[in-house]
């Protein structure tokens, strides 16, 4: 749910704004929101989720990709928060800019994000078995056999999901394959402590 309200707020940003208030109203209404600590609550949801996500695999190999191909560290979704509840004007605007910046070039970022991670064929167009394969021994810290078996099992799953569907663009396959192996990601890492 905090990635909804960050895409409506990614949304509004990258829209044509007027020099005066509906960007400052975008931020003011999602100030509103904050105030019930709902935000906080998936915050606090999203910090367990890392630590255990974080129990399973190796996540230098996403920051290194990440700092490659933006420029910036990882996102923090507290920083956002603390922006938005801020007075600073000026702090808001440069967040605007940043988003702004990020959906005009979402594509470009997102396949040289799955290049990094050597993810992608030679060509660039596809994802690849073979480089998915090597990533996800790289970074996995599962010792559980089995369970990194079901977790190959399943990127193959992916990857032919992520090519069998009627995408047009190597953004939408990566796109398509992340949406698939992520969740898989932490099924598997949760399945691994209670095995």
């Amino acid at each position: 749910k905090f990635a909804v309200v960050l895409l409506c707020a990614c949304q509004a940003l990258s829209a044509p704004q007027n020099s005066g208030g509906s960007f400052l109203k975008l931020f003011n209404q999602l100030s509103d929101v904050l105030g019930d600590g709902y935000i906080e609550d998936i915050i606090k949801m999203r910090r367990v989720s890392r630590k255990v996500k974080d129990s399973c695999y190796d996540v230098e190999l996403e920051k290194k990709a990440l700092k490659e191909c933006t420029g910036e560290k990882e996102f923090d979704p507290e920083d956002f928060i603390k922006i938005l509840r801020s007075d600073n004007t000026e702090a808001k605007m440069k967040l605007k800019e940043k988003m702004k910046k990020f959906n005009e070039n979402k594509s470009e970022v997102v396949t040289c994000f799955a290049k990094a991670l050597g993810i992608m064929t030679e060509d660039g167009e596809n994802v690849s078995e073979e480089g998915v394969s090597m990533m996800l021994e790289k970074v996995s810290k599962i010792k559980d056999q089995e369970i990194n078996e079901r977790l190959q099992n399943r990127a193959t799953l992916c990857v032919d999901l992520s090519q069998s569907c009627n995408v047009d663009s190597a953004f939408m396959r990566v796109k398509t394959f992340i949406g698939c192996i992520k969740p898989a990601m932490m099924n598997l890492c949760v399945a691994n402590h209670f095995k």
